[in-house]
Parts: C-alpha cells; structure tokens; sequence
C-alpha cells in the first residue's frame, strides 16, 4: 500500500494502479487457463501478461508482445511505447508479424476498458489468430 501512495506523490495516475497482489493470486492466474488449448502457452501469456501490467502500471501507456500460438515464443514486443492509449507498429514489429497467422497478440488497456475498433481492426488487418486485451483492474478480454 505504501508503495501505490509514493508512486501517486510521483506523478503516477491513481485511476491506473494495477494490484499487484491481485495479479499474482491463483484467481487471476486462473483466468488464462483457458485462453488456448496448449497450458505452456497459458503460462507464458500469463507470465508476460504480469511482466506488462506492473511495469505500465500508474500510466496510460500500453505494452504489446506476440507470441507464436503453437510455441509461446515471442514473435515481437512493443514495451518502450511513448503514445499514450496506443501501440504504434515499427517497421521491425510489421516484418516481424507479417504473413503470420498463428499469432497471439497480447497488450494492456491502462483505463480498463474492452477491445476497441481499432484493435478489432488491427486484428483482422494483421490476421492475428487470437487477441488479448489486460486491463489494469484485472478483467482480461
């Protein structure tokens, strides 16, 4: 608790904290269980999902992997974003994904809110197999 009060006396957005302890229970963990059919993938999209919630937490930035659907391995990663409430692709990310169809895509959404229009978009754009979106207050879409 004390940590989250220095954070917000730094500039931090209260409205974006992300629990931490929360993040780490067996009920949050449990929510990806399901998310494919392969466990080892679950892990790591969990695994990556805490990894992008704590460090983006008191911000409006978002973080972005992909991650190959069969293996879990990271295809590409977008974690240095400077464009609040976006993820803008590079020329590396775009080569990177490009002509992938098994591919997971898995960023935050800072003010907790679902998938937008543009990330429907962005899905079907660069036929990603499966989107995810991590709110910071816990709900997962």
């Amino acid at each position: 608790m004390s940590e989250n009060l220095e954070l917000q006396r730094y500039g931090r957005n209260k409205s974006t904290l992300v629990n931490g302890t929360y993040i780490s229970s067996g009920e949050y963990r449990n929510k990806f269980d399901k998310i494919t059919d392969n466990k080892d993938v679950n892990r790591i999209i969990y695994s990556k999902a805490k990894e992008m919630l704590l460090h983006r937490s008191g911000t409006l930035y978002e973080d972005m992997y992909w991650l190959d659907a069969d293996t879990g391995k990271i295809i590409a990663k977008e974690i240095d974003s400077s464009e609040e409430e976006q993820i803008l692709y590079s020329e590396s990310i775009s080569k990177a994904i490009k002509g992938g169809n098994k591919i997971i895509a898995v960023h935050t959404h800072p003010c907790s809110m679902p998938p937008s229009i543009a990330d429907f978009n962005s899905a079907k754009d660069h036929n990603y197999m499966l989107g995810v979106v991590l709110c910071h207050d816990g709900k997962i879409f």
